[in-house]
Parts: C-alpha cells; sequence; structure tokens
C-alpha cells in the first residue's frame, strides 16, 4: 500500500511501463509513486485548487493534471517541472487525456466544453464539441481517430477530431455532395473559385 496523502485522492494514472503510479489529490499536488519500492519519487505543486485528474502522456516524459483552479497542466513527473499551463476552461476540469501518439491532449470541463490542445506548446487548438450540462469524462479511440465524452446531460457523444486544415478539408469533402457557393466557402476559410475571363 502507498501512503502519504494526507488528502482525499482525486485521480490516479499508471505510467507506460507500469512502474509508477501517479495521483492528483485536493492538496492541490500530484505524487509520483515508485510501485516497486512503495515510496514517493516527486511532488508536483502549481495548481492553485484541487487536482482533480491525471494523465500519462504514450511515452511516459510526461503527465498532464486537471484542475478545479481550471487549468490543464503538464510536468516533468521525475524533474517535478511544471512545463506548460494550459487555459481557456470556465469551470473545473473534470478530465484530461493523450492521444494515443501523444501529438494532442483533450480536456473536458464542467464548462460542458471539449478541448483539444498542442501538449508541446499549450495552444488551445479547437473546442471540438458543447454538451448540454457538466463535461465528465472522455476516452480516445486506440487508433486516434475518434473521442468519446460522457456528461451530466446523461449522454456519451464520439468526436472526430481535425487537427489541421487537410482534416477539416477531408472530412468537409466527405460531407458534401454539392459545390459550394463562394459565400460557402468564404464562411469555411476555403479559397474562393477564381472567375475564368
Amino acid at each position: 500500500m502507498l501512503r502519504g496523502d494526507k488528502y482525499w485522492i482525486g485521480g490516479a494514472a499508471w505510467s507506460p511501463d507500469s512502474r509508477y503510479l501517479a495521483t492528483s489529490s485536493t492538496d492541490k499536488a500530484l505524487c509520483v509513486w515508485d510501485t516497486r519500492r512503495g515510496t514517493a519519487v516527486t511532488t508536483l505543486q502549481g495548481h492553485t485548487d484541487y487536482a482533480w485528474r491525471v494523465a500519462w502522456s504514450p511515452d511516459g516524459r510526461r503527465l498532464a493534471t486537471g484542475s478545479r483552479d481550471r487549468t490543464v497542466r503538464l510536468w516533468d513527473p521525475f524533474s517535478g517541472a511544471r512545463l506548460v499551463t494550459m487555459t481557456g476552461h470556465q469551470e473545473r476540469v473534470q478530465g484530461v487525456a493523450w492521444s494515443p501518439d501523444g501529438r494532442h491532449l483533450a480536456s473536458v470541463s464542467w464548462d460542458r466544453t471539449v478541448r483539444l490542445w498542442n501538449p508541446d506548446d499549450g495552444r488551445e487548438l479547437t473546442v471540438i464539441g458543447v454538451h448540454d450540462d457538466q463535461a465528465n469524462g472522455l476516452a480516445w479511440h486506440p487508433d486516434g481517430s475518434h473521442l468519446a465524452t460522457v456528461s451530466r446531460d446523461r449522454s456519451g457523444r464520439i468526436w472526430e477530431p481535425a487537427t489541421d486544415m487537410d482534416g477539416l478539408l477531408r472530412r468537409a469533402r466527405s460531407r458534401v455532395f454539392r459545390r459550394l457557393t463562394d459565400d460557402e466557402r468564404r464562411s469555411f476559410l476555403l479559397p474562393t473559385t477564381r472567375a475564368r475571363i
């Protein structure tokens, strides 16, 4: 048994190599445990309110956390260094999940939004969707093509996050069965057709 936290533990996640366990707590800190030795390796501090959720990157080199302070943060799990702080949610962050390839991080919040982030620089890439009530959990499809979210609105939704213009264009072309007008193209930020003289 791992002992050390004096506060309520809100989340836990195994490292990809199964050696370490990260826990998040109501004392605003996170702890990384060496499960072979039963000892704490590092304590990560920086959230200003309860740390609810924690997730390891697929390569095991970063930890993502979601907190009641409305932020998503990335950490070096072994040095304890805070790498990136992501802001944008208007309520507590209830879930964080890495894409299987580690190139994207998704988060859900009680503000009802599902957001996609670039974990390298902390940029918000997009708001994927909005639930009708608090969003509470999420999971990537193993191939990274879809993201499932669940909400207090009693729904589970499956999203197809497109993270670049090529992906958006492919998705749009697969769903449009007629030629778009120039006004429609402008509204989707696509180049307009050129008039031939």
